[in-house]
């Protein structure tokens, strides 16, 4: 996936994906303070850091922290250094590959990106936490819902199923997902909104988000080909809920 993401590292810039990214962002720093009881928050460690746009919530959100903002994708780096972001260093790293670190964190916080590491990767970064360290993470995961966005993308996963083998992927399951945090205590919220935009619009955002890959995998183009031709002719806006799992583990 990493050089699909160096191909539309730009579009995270446009301002519906900045909105996405920075909306969800916003609710998982808020959910930190609701919920963690107050200490002092010096080291994050940022995974999947993308161009950056989560990277300047937590800025404002914990003003005095430093921030280490990783990302494999060389591309994407490139752009959140652009944005020239005070007290924050950058690397490319993997998410797999954050226990090779020697620094421990006070708080490992990664937006919209775990759903991309390998399984298991969740109990190697508590060996990069502080004593009183804690994770926090804002994960999508399937719903039933009856926004029209959703049910077609339901339609193209049976029309996919009928000649392909093909499931959703479990990790997007919320059971599966609280699995993975067994060994942690957790807070979480279900943070649901609605997104809208035109018909032919979806396509390439989904695409932009890595949202066809994740969900149909090595059917991600066919994926794509079906939502057109299934919008073909429909000028108006289409409705899509997400529905993200904010969570802070400790």
């Amino acid at each position: 996936m990493c050089l699909s993401y160096q191909r539309h590292a730009h579009t995270y810039e446009h301002e519906n994906n900045r909105l996405f990214y920075g909306h969800i962002a916003e609710a998982l720093c808020q959910l930190i303070n609701d919920f963690v009881e107050p200490r002092p928050i010096h080291h994050i460690l940022e995974l999947g850091a993308g161009t950056g746009i989560a990277t300047q919530v937590l800025r404002r959100c914990f003003p005095k922290a430093d921030i280490l903002a990783t990302e494999p994708c060389l591309e994407m780096l490139r752009l959140a250094k652009g944005k020239n972001i005070p007290k924050v260093k950058y690397l490319a790293l993997k998410a797999e590959d954050a226990s090779m670190l020697k620094q421990k964190f006070d708080l490992i916080f990664g937006n919209f990106c775990y759903h991309w590491f390998e399984q298991g990767t969740t109990s190697e970064l508590k060996k990069c936490l502080t004593p009183h360290g804690f994770l926090a993470f804002s994960i999508p995961v399937n719903r039933a819902d009856g926004a029209l966005g959703n049910r077609l993308l339901i339609k193209i996963y049976r029309a996919l199923k009928r000649h392909y083998s093909l499931s959703l992927k479990p990790r997007l399951n919320f059971k599966h997902t609280l699995k993975e945090f067994a060994n942690f205590n957790l807070y979480y919220h279900l943070l649901s909104f609605t997104e809208v935009h035109s018909a032919h619009s979806w396509g390439p955002i989904m695409r932009s988000r890595g949202s066809w890959h994740c969900l149909f995998g090595q059917f991600d183009q066919e994926a794509e080909k079906l939502w057109q031709q299934y919008i073909e002719g429909n000028p108006r806006e289409i409705p899509l809920k997400w529905h993200i799992v904010l969570m802070v583990a400790r």
